[in-house]
């Protein structure tokens, strides 16, 4: 697998700046598994996608600015 196919634009609004206020009114995107269906919803929705064999993995890490700037030295096969 080459590095370059995880390249990709993103403009810079869509970059989360700082975490939204009220956490469980933060965007959630979900995938159907039976239809190739994407819809958007509020995470304080979750609990409608989820059944009693599934697993919620809660990361409460927090947002800071950083920035990680590196150079890609591996050559292509």
């Amino acid at each position: 697998m080459h590095i370059d196919l995880f390249d990709f634009y993103l403009p810079q609004d869509r970059i989360a700046q700082t975490a939204i206020q009220n956490r469980d009114e933060s965007k959630l995107m979900v995938v159907s598994k039976k239809e190739p269906l994407i819809s958007h919803q509020k995470f304080n929705s979750v609990s409608h996608y989820l059944n009693s064999n599934s697993v919620l993995v809660l990361n409460n890490s927090k947002v800071f600015n950083a920035r990680l700037i590196g150079e890609n030295t591996l050559k292509p096969k």
